[in-house]
């Protein structure tokens, strides 16, 4: 299970490189994830900038 939290220090998600809202995030099939991969701390930050202090969520989604 995810901990989405409605706090400034929310987590980020991205679906197949786009960024998403958690509700988005939420209403995806998990039948069509392929891959998931979490950032958190300096290496969110790095790649994201401090809007990912809270941690990013990559979901890759399986081609059709």
């Amino acid at each position: 299970m995810v901990f989405i939290s409605d706090d400034e220090n929310a987590s980020l998600f991205y679906i197949d490189g786009k960024e998403v809202s958690k509700d988005d995030f939420k209403d995806l099939d998990p039948n069509t994830i392929k891959n998931v991969e979490v950032l958190k701390g300096n290496k969110a930050v790095e790649k994201y900038g401090d809007k990912a202090k809270g941690g990013v969520i990559l979901v890759t989604t399986k081609k059709k």
